[in-house]
Parts: structure tokens; sequence; C-alpha cells
């Protein structure tokens, strides 16, 4: 068996570097109470564990409003920390999945975010 290694992602366009180790265990129907304390154990020690437990991304567009009267509208423009909170939600996403058997990893394939895949899990065991 091999060590596994250390997930890790730079994302420098918003500088975020995350580096949480590997958990050694891997979820399966026999060890469900185990792994979810560890998991969410790992994400506290990271401040990410409210991905799973309780998302709140923020809005994914700013409104702003025209500085002067005019006839000019409201402009929207894509929110940065939205896009820092959903790579943030994504490694997270990647990370969950990395401590699943491949049968679990069947259940939350399809899962766009960290909290729909906790939910899915959550449901199956």
């Amino acid at each position: 068996m091999t060590t596994p290694q250390i997930l890790a992602a730079a994302i420098t366009s918003s500088n975020l570097n995350f580096q949480i180790p590997p958990i050694g265990i891997k979820l399966s129907k026999e060890n469900y109470s185990l792994w979810k304390t560890t998991v969410i154990f790992a994400l506290e020690c990271f401040e990410l564990e409210s991905f799973i437990l309780d998302p709140k991304p923020p809005s994914a567009v700013i409104h702003t409003e025209p500085v002067a009267l005019s006839t000019a509208a409201a402009t929207e423009t894509p929110n940065p920390e939205f896009v820092t909170w959903k790579k943030k939600d994504r490694f997270v996403l990647l990370w969950l999945k990395s401590t699943l058997t491949e049968k679990c990893l069947a259940s939350v394939a399809c899962s766009t975010s960290a909290q729909q895949a906790w939910q899915t899990l959550e449901r199956t065991f």
C-alpha cells in the first residue's frame, strides 16, 4: 500500500494556498461515524467546515448604481469574493472526494459543491 500524497492546491489568482493532509481513513459503510468526525475536525483546522455544514456564498455579482443622475443603467460586475469562495468550495469538494472509496465516490461523482456531496453522503449512510 502506498502512502497517500498530500492534496494541495495553489490558486495564485486569488492568493489561496491550501494544504490539507490526507486522512488515514476512507469512507465505507462500516466506518461512517469515524470518517465523518475525522473529516469535520480536519476541515475545522483550516476553517473550511462551513462549506459542508452551512455554506453562505457571497453574491456572484456586484450591483453598481450610476454615479450621476442620467439615463445610465445600473451595472453588474463579477464579485471577486464569490470567485474566491467558489474556488475554496471546489477545493473542499476535491479533498472530500479524495477521502472516499471508489464505491462511495460513485454516489457523489456528479456533485458540484462540497455541501451537495456531504448531504448525499449523509442520506446514504
